[in-house]
């Protein structure tokens, strides 16, 4: 067991590394916002250019605009999933020097390893909308005069 001075440093360790991780929830939660915004905001803007038929052809800018949102997310969501990783691996080996009972960060490091993770779900999200708005793109190309 280690010291009573091994275990105060190890607790405030512990509770720097829950609010780096609540911070990097806190990111991954505003990319997902600015997200859903820049999306919507572009197929606003494709709709507004198809209707404008002197405008048509502009339409495949917010699909493009939209597609790249898509992988840029996806990229900023990858970091955040790195940092949150390392958070759940050193809280976990720290609950594990300060309990027997396994605490909240090796919940969350099972619940990262499922198949439904969070991150998973987001992985899915941004890729399959950056392919979707791609072929909206090309489409837009090739028939939109």
């Amino acid at each position: 067991m280690p010291e009573k001075n091994d275990i105060e440093n190890i607790r405030l360790l512990y509770s720097e590394n829950a609010k780096v991780a609540a911070a990097f929830w806190e990111w991954r939660h505003k990319v997902m916002t600015r997200f859903f915004a820049a999306v919507a905001a572009c197929v606003v803007m494709a709709s507004w250019f198809y209707q404008h038929s002197e405008l048509k052809a502009w339409v495949v800018l917010p699909f493009a605009l939209a597609a790249l949102f898509s992988v840029l997310s996806d990229m900023m969501d990858r970091v955040n999933t790195r940092v949150l990783g390392e958070c759940y691996r050193l809280g976990m080996m720290m609950e594990e020097k300060l309990s027997e009972d396994a605490g909240i960060f090796k919940g969350i490091t099972e619940m990262h390893q499922s198949r439904t993770s969070y991150h998973r779900v987001l992985r899915v999200m941004y890729i399959g909308c950056a392919v979707i708005f791609s072929a909206g793109a090309l489409l837009a190309i090739l028939f939109i005069r």
